[in-house]
């Protein structure tokens, strides 16, 4: 039984960027990278406060590479800006699928609970009770 490769997502996270890191300049320095189909920069949550890291998504077109880029990337050291180090962590990604920019539906529901004849009675009843309750 042969398996399609090509067919196959093989992603790999980056753990650890400097912050600020654009994508283009983490391009840059990942310069030498094998052939790859997908590259997205995850940037940073600042809830997670001050653990504020980015990621980098990469997807290769051939397994061996990912080992390649797992020995040269895995614990490379990034310096930031402000001459700060980021070593970072190169690992198999645990979501393997690629992510798609999800379309932003309409929600036909919006608004229209002012229009529902049994929300506008329970407001009626509610209001009731609240004056009955603040009367001595």
């Amino acid at each position: 039984m042969m398996i399609d490769v090509s067919k196959m997502v093989l992603m790999v996270v980056l753990r650890c960027p400097p912050p600020r890191l654009k994508k283009e300049q983490l391009e840059e320095q990942l310069s030498l990278l094998p052939a790859h189909d997908y590259f997205k920069v995850a940037s940073v949550d600042h809830s997670l406060y001050p653990h504020l890291y980015s990621r980098a998504y990469i997807n290769f077109r051939n397994p061996d590479d990912i080992l390649l880029f797992r020995d040269r990337f895995d614990g490379y050291v990034f310096m930031s800006s402000k001459g700060l180090e980021y070593p970072a962590v190169a690992e198999f990604a645990p979501f393997q699928k690629i992510v798609r920019r999800k379309l932003k539906k309409r929600d036909t529901k919006t608004g229209s609970i002012k229009d529902d004849p049994e929300y506008k009675q329970f407001l009626e009843t509610y209001s009731m009770e609240e004056e009955n309750q603040c009367q001595p």
